[in-house]
């Protein structure tokens, strides 16, 4: 790996993550169904969660939450000793709504992060969290209120989970 300034013409980036010194390819996403574009594949909720078309990040759609703690279905599998980048979009619809997140399983509870968002504007909360044991994870998300308003309500859209990294790498033209 080279640093940017030592860069030579016949050098190209290959990727944002370097491992012994060898390109490796970017990172991908491990969710299934990140923008809910399939419904409610691979989440699981109350009632109170639902899929709307009204007002998305991106897509034709995002999820609805009120007072409400959002599952995936789909484990994720995640190695010990990797860490890992946490995101997605949120907007909270009331003052006082709160939206928290975490990776978990049976053997590892969760460590909820509260993200700091804006009432009725998208923002991207994301986060870097270290996986002390290899195993099946599921990710929560979980939207309450912080008032005495019982109404709390937040729309969910575009989460992601990737294995963070922190070097680059760097490959000649020459081998390509």
């Amino acid at each position: 790996c080279l640093p940017n300034d030592e860069m030579e013409e016949d050098i190209i980036p290959c990727s944002e993550g370097c491992q012994e010194g060898k390109c490796i390819e970017p990172p991908k996403n491990l969710v299934y169904n990140e923008g809910f574009e399939l419904g409610i594949g691979g989440w699981t909720s109350s009632e109170f969660f639902k899929i709307i078309t009204t007002d998305k990040h991106s897509g034709q759609k995002s999820a609805s939450m009120s007072n409400a703690r959002m599952d995936s279905t789909h484990l994720i599998p995640l190695m010990a000793g990797h860490k890992y980048k946490i995101s997605y979009w949120v907007k909270l619809l009331h003052e006082g709504d709160v939206i928290i997140s975490g990776l978990g399983n049976d053997e590892n509870p969760v460590a909820y992060k509260t993200g700091e968002a804006q009432v009725g504007q998208w923002t991207k909360i994301e986060y870097e969290q270290l996986i002390d044991s290899s195993g099946a994870y599921s990710l929560y998300l979980k939207c309450f209120y912080m008032t005495e308003d019982t109404s709390s309500a937040c729309y969910i859209d575009d989460v992601s989970i990737m294995e963070a990294y922190s070097a680059h790498c760097y490959n000649s033209i020459k081998d390509i």
